[in-house]
């Protein structure tokens, strides 16, 4: 404190030469809190960085729905309830409360297993609205981050090719450690053809959710495949992985939602 009013004297002196006039007398008779200066400019510093972080945060999620990854519409306010999808969607506002951020914090997740949310059921009777529904949330209540990616667009993150270049793998492994430390990955559409999982398929899920769990991150997982076919197509290894987790798990019933159309005479949804 002593060394900065120094340093302000010495600069009031100065300006008295050169300006002829007096300011010393005035200046002295003032206290300086220096200390209190310094609250003050830190003060509107965070005043800054929080209003920085809310624009960057808008326009995070408006990416989201600027490219068509997720639609704002779908929140579960608005979500359209009846016997054949309401249970899911319990399940579902259950799993996303169980993530809120305090579930998040550092102190939690030494002693919490993180949450998972299995979603089967056919195409088109509403996982991926239920998917957008718990991203919203996240993304604009909880101020989470969210990757929503499908089965071939991970595929396409993580498997090596012969033509790949130094800049392919760097950018490979970028998206590969973002798919492993997002706050929340959804995984909408594992087996989307029913069919028994590649070699390749099996330790690249496997790996994601052990990673994941080993970090204390939840994760969701929609896929078309009956309950009773599922360890019979994803095999032991990705269900021992789903079970370390605090698994949320729930079936939506009935047919395709999704607008059809009329070709030749046949319906087609």
């Amino acid at each position: 404190m002593s060394k900065a009013k120094d340093v302000f004297s010495t600069l009031v002196t100065q300006i008295e030469k050169l300006s002829g006039k007096q300011f010393s007398d005035s200046i002295n008779e003032e206290k300086i809190d220096i200390e209190k200066v310094r609250r003050y400019e830190a003060k509107l510093a965070a005043r800054e960085i929080a209003q920085q972080r809310l624009e960057n945060h808008k326009n995070f999620v408006n990416s989201f729905y600027q490219q068509g990854i997720l639609d704002s519409k779908d929140v579960f306010e608005t979500f359209v309830q009846d016997n054949c999808n309401q249970d899911a969607f319990l399940c579902a506002q259950s799993f996303t409360q169980s993530i809120n951020p305090a579930f998040l914090s550092s102190a939690n997740k030494i002693s919490s297993r993180p949450s998972l949310l299995l979603l089967l059921g056919n195409p088109g009777t509403g996982k991926t609205k239920l998917c957008n529904c718990i991203a919203n949330k996240v993304l604009n209540e909880y101020w989470k981050d969210v990757e929503i990616n499908n089965q071939n667009e991970i595929k396409r993150k993580r498997q090596p090719s012969v033509s790949d270049t130094n800049y392919d793998v760097a950018e490979k492994n970028s998206q590969w450690e973002r798919l492993t430390s997002v706050d929340l990955l959804i995984l909408d559409g594992l087996c989307q053809n029913s069919s028994r999982l590649s070699p390749f398929d099996v330790q690249m899920i496997s790996e994601l959710l052990r990673v994941r769990f080993s970090k204390k991150l939840p994760m969701v997982i929609t896929t078309p495949l009956e309950a009773n076919a599922l360890h019979m197509v994803l095999g032991d290894e990705i269900m021992e992985s789903i079970k370390l987790y605090n698994v949320f798990s729930s079936v939506l019933l009935g047919v395709s939602r999704r607008n059809g159309i009329m070709i030749n005479g046949t319906f087609y949804v």
